[in-house]
C-alpha cells in the first residue's frame, strides 16, 4: 500500500467524487454533485479526498452533530442538507459518506483511511463520538467500520434499494471515542 494523503475537497475535485460515487453505490444511493457542493461550502475539513500519486482514490463526507442519544430516522436521509444538522459546536461525528474507487479496494486502503480520518477528526474537535448508516449489504464496509470498533444501535427497514430493486436494511453504528 502507498501512502495517502488528505486534502479538502474542492469544486474542481467533484466531477471524480461523482465517478468513485457511480462506481461505489447503487443508482438509486447516488447523491447530487450539488449536495456535495453543499458540504464542501458548510465543513470543508470534514469534506476530504484521499490522493496517491496525485490520483483521487476516494473521498469522505462528513457532519459534526449535536449528540443525541437517539436520532429522528428521518435525520440520515440520503441528500439531505447539511445546513440542517451540521454545527461546529457539536461533538458527534457523521460520516454522510465514505468511498474508494474500485481499483484500490482490497489493499487496506479502506480501513488505514477510515482510522487516520477518525484520528484527526477526533483531535481537532475534540469528538466524544461517531455515528453512520451503511446497507446490510455492504459486507466489506460495515467489517472497515467494525474494525474501528462501531457497533450497531439501529437499522432503517428497507431503507436501500440496488440496483435490480431490492431492498436492504440501513444499519446505524456508533462508536464512542
Amino acid at each position: 500500500m502507498k501512502s495517502f494523503v488528505f486534502k479538502t475537497l474542492k469544486y474542481s475535485d467533484l466531477e471524480r467524487v461523482m465517478e468513485i460515487e457511480k462506481t461505489s453505490f447503487s443508482k438509486n444511493t447516488w447523491e447530487d454533485k450539488k449536495i456535495y457542493k453543499d458540504r464542501i461550502d458548510i465543513f470543508p475539513e470534514g469534506n476530504i479526498g484521499i490522493w496517491v500519486n496525485e490520483v483521487m482514490i476516494g473521498f469522505i463526507s462528513s457532519e459534526l452533530w449535536e449528540y443525541q442519544e437517539v436520532y429522528d430516522k428521518k435525520r440520515f436521509m440520503l441528500s439531505h442538507n447539511i445546513k440542517d444538522y451540521h454545527n461546529y459546536e457539536g461533538k458527534e461525528l457523521y460520516i454522510s459518506s465514505f468511498a474508494i474507487d474500485k481499483i484500490y479496494r482490497g489493499s487496506g486502503y479502506g480501513k488505514k483511511i477510515f482510522q487516520t480520518f477518525l484520528d484527526k477528526m477526533v483531535k481537532k474537535y475534540f469528538l466524544k463520538s461517531g455515528i453512520l448508516l451503511v446497507s446490510s449489504e455492504w459486507i466489506n464496509a460495515k467489517s472497515i467500520y467494525e474494525s474501528q470498533e462501531y457497533k450497531v444501535i439501529d437499522s432503517i427497514l428497507g431503507f436501500f434499494l440496488n440496483d435490480v430493486q431490492e431492498k436492504f436494511d440501513g444499519v446505524i453504528m456508533r462508536k464512542f471515542f
